[in-house]
C-alpha cells in the first residue's frame, strides 16, 4: 500500500493553541501516546514486514491518533455535526456521548448538531429536525441501545448534504457508520474539496464484526 493512501489530508496550517496543549506537553510518553511526527506502522506482523522487503524506516504507516498542540479551527466559533447511519450497532451512543463531552468539556465547542435518521437528516424533503447536542442531553445515553439520533441507509445526494453543511456553517462532520456509510462520507469529502470548502470530515467505523485493526492506536 502506498504511503500516500494512508496520509490524512490537511485543511491548512494549524496555528491555534489547543485547549489541551498544557496537558499534552506535560504528559510523559507512554505506550499509549506517540509523538505527532511518529508513525503507527501498517504491517502488524513480522511476516508482513518481511514480505514487503522494506526496512522499518520505509514501511507505510498511519498518522498517530491523539490531541495536538496546535489546531486548525477556533473552538469557540466552531459548529460541529454528528450523524449515525446504517444498521444498529452496540456502542453508537457511546461514540455520540464521547464526542460531545470531549468537544464541549475539553475544547469548549458550543454548537454541536445531531442530524437525525442518517444522511436523510441533511435533506430538507425528509423533514427531520436537528438536535442540539449538549453534555446534559448525552450524559446518560450510553445506558441505552441503538442511537439517539436514529439511522437510515443511503441513497441521498452528496450535493444536498454539502449544501446543508454550508447553510449551517458546519465545519467538522463526524460520520458514524459502516462500509457503505464511510464510502458515502468519502463522496461528501470529495465534493467538499471540489468546492474548496474548509470542512473536515471524521469517519468513525461502526461494525459488529470485529474486523477493524489498529483502532486502539
Amino acid at each position: 500500500m502506498a504511503a500516500a493512501a494512508l496520509a490524512v489530508k490537511s485543511l491548512g496550517p494549524c496555528r491555534i493553541d489547543s485547549p489541551l496543549k498544557s496537558l499534552v506537553e506535560s504528559r510523559r510518553t507512554t505506550v499509549h501516546y506517540v509523538a505527532e511526527d511518529d508513525r503507527v506502522l501498517f504491517p502488524a506482523t513480522v511476516g508482513l514486514v518481511t514480505a514487503t522487503g522494506l526496512s522499518p524506516g520505509q514501511l507505510p504507516g498511519f498518522e498517530p491518533a491523539g490531541p495536538r498542540r496546535k489546531i486548525f479551527f477556533e473552538p469557540a466559533k466552531l459548529r460541529v455535526g454528528i450523524v449515525t447511519c446504517g444498521g444498529l450497532c452496540p456502542g453508537s451512543n457511546d461514540v455520540i456521548r464521547g464526542s460531545v463531552m470531549e468537544l464541549s468539556v475539553h475544547y469548549g465547542v458550543q454548537k454541536i448538531h445531531g442530524f437525525r435518521n442518517g444522511f436523510q437528516g441533511f435533506i430538507p424533503k425528509y423533514g427531520h429536525d436537528v438536535l442540539d447536542l449538549t453534555p446534559d442531553i448525552v450524559t446518560e445515553i450510553d445506558e441505552g441501545g441503538g442511537t439517539v439520533l436514529g439511522t437510515s441507509r443511503g441513497g441521498q445526494d452528496p450535493g444536498e448534504i454539502v449544501d446543508c453543511l454550508e447553510r449551517m456553517n458546519i465545519r467538522i462532520l463526524f460520520v458514524i457508520g459502516g462500509d457503505g456509510t464511510l464510502r458515502g462520507a468519502m463522496d461528501i469529502a470529495r465534493l467538499i474539496a471540489e468546492r474548496g470548502l474548509a470542512i473536515a470530515g471524521v469517519g468513525v467505523p461502526k461494525t459488529i464484526d470485529n474486523d477493524i485493526p489498529y483502532v486502539d492506536q
